[in-house]
């Protein structure tokens, strides 16, 4: 696939802006700071392969294990860490 100038540039701006950022941003967050939108950031990230150096979302998000526990993965935007946390208090 070829990209006519005007994508490219757009390209450069995405590629600019998550450098900027350690790649700690998600596709939304590109596309609202460069005022474009979702759908030509997301296919020009994918066309890319930069779609696994993004953030996925800035929401916890929880899972269920075994036995009933439940596990939270929260993700720190300050820090890009991650940090598991245990229902009984255990932070592993």
């Amino acid at each position: 696939m070829t990209f006519n100038p005007k994508t490219e540039a757009l390209a450069f701006r995405i590629w600019a802006y998550a450098s900027r950022n350690g790649w700690n941003c998600t596709m939304a967050e590109i596309a609202e700071a460069l005022d474009e939108s979702k759908d030509r950031i997301r296919a020009i990230v994918v066309h890319r392969n930069w779609t696994n150096r993004l953030r996925v979302s800035s929401k916890p998000v929880g899972h269920r294990m075994g036995a009933g526990g439940s596990l939270i993965m929260e993700v720190d935007k300050q820090a890009n860490d991650l940090r598991f946390e245990i229902e009984h208090g255990l932070t592993l």
